[in-house]
């Protein structure tokens, strides 16, 4: 499994380097995104498009994911 990639419209992401995910419609995510974006650790894979979820990287960047996840995707 350390192979796979979670595919979104403005990048990938190994599997293996998402610690977490979470819904976008949370507030404590969304002050983590802002506090990431302040200190220069967020990436936006979201291509334009409207965020849904974001993940959280083992090497402490956050990033804005599009597609939705289900049991298989993590």
């Amino acid at each position: 499994m350390d192979d796979l990639e979670l595919f979104e419209p403005g990048g990938r992401i190994p599997r293996r380097r998402v610690v977490a995910a979470a819904r976008w419609d949370s507030a404590p995510i969304r002050r983590a995104v802002r506090k990431a974006r302040a200190e220069g650790r967020l990436i936006d894979l979201t291509f334009g498009r409207a965020c849904h979820w974001v993940y959280f990287l083992d090497t402490g960047h956050v990033a804005l994911g599009t597609k939705g996840m289900d049991d298989e995707t993590l």
